[in-house]
């Protein structure tokens, strides 16, 4: 199964005025993105063209797609546009999502809530997963080619990485606690990261370090299939802080475990936020930030 990305071209932010957009994506995005997913759908629009860095080379390569939305005459403001380009990602995905061979997911990245319309979304129960200081990602220096050399050599590193995610997910869903000490899938999780940690010294030497923030859509269906919990009724379930019958939940307690080395910790909560309402087969429905930490020098 490959693992797509749809992204925008831009930074959403939401200041007093509504939504805007601000910086493009970096070089060192694109290569996060490159690396760490099979597909990606970039969109565009016809009134202000957002490129995105090595666009020529990217699709050069068959695995890049920039499909255009078309205004029409007249004036737009930064929030129309903004509101059109979050139209376009969620139809993307909705439409994407019917391919049974690659499992897509939207991502925005260096922003503090994600962004969904209304006509698309519903409010929605989600795992999340903060990830401070763990993927390896190639400076702007390396060529996008030699990026995708190193992942067909490294797939296995690669492809692990993905699967031990799946794996936290689960574990975590099965048996929620307030430490992650013990959890065989975080400590599968932390040797894949070490294992990819490695082979990226070897081949690059210079590259950064993302935070990443996962969010994992939950369903009262995730909950009964993982825990055995076949008769909840209306009940309450503490640990998360969901109440089932009602629909309305609460933050959990934040778990937060370090990991060694150079991954500086896991933290894991639960919270009520927005998700399509398009049902889809891959749990983790968005990456909902990735952001550069800092630049390592070997």
């Amino acid at each position: 199964m490959e693992r797509g990305v749809i992204a925008l071209p831009m930074n959403i932010q939401y200041n007093m005025t509504g939504l805007s957009f601000s910086s493009k994506l970096t070089p060192e995005m694109v290569r996060y993105y490159m690396l760490y997913w099979d597909k990606m759908i970039v969109p565009d629009n016809n009134l202000i063209s957002f490129g995105i860095p090595d666009q020529e080379d990217l699709l050069a390569t068959g695995k890049v797609l920039r499909p255009k939305l078309s205004f029409g005459n007249g004036r737009y403001s930064s929030q129309d546009i903004a509101d059109a380009m979050l139209l376009e990602q969620a139809e993307l995905a909705k439409m994407f999502n019917k391919d049974p061979n690659v499992d897509w997911l939207i991502h925005q990245s260096d922003c503090n809530q994600f962004y969904l319309p209304p006509e698309l979304s519903e409010q929605n129960d989600h795992i999340r997963f903060g990830l401070t200081n763990v993927l390896p990602v190639p400076d702007r220096s390396v060529n996008i080619n030699e990026i995708l050399e190193f992942k067909d050599y490294r797939s296995d590193e690669l492809g692990d990485l993905h699967s031990c995610i799946n794996e936290m997910y689960k574990e975590v869903l099965s048996a929620p606690d307030q430490t992650l000490e013990g959890k065989q899938a975080i400590a599968r999780f932390q040797n894949s990261i070490n294992n990819l940690d490695q082979v990226s010294k070897e081949r690059f030497r210079i590259f950064n370090k993302f935070d990443i923030d996962l969010q994992y859509k939950l369903s009262g269906k995730d909950l009964i299939q993982t825990t055995g919990l076949a008769n909840l009724g209306g009940a309450a379930l503490p640990a998360f802080g969901i109440d089932m019958f009602t629909g309305y939940s609460f933050t959990m307690a934040t778990a937060v475990g370090a990991l060694a080395g150079f991954v500086s910790g896991l933290e894991v909560s639960v919270s009520r936020s927005q998700a399509l309402k398009e049902p889809t087969n891959n749990p983790l429905m968005y990456l909902s930030k990735a952001s550069e930490v800092g630049i390592i020098t070997i």
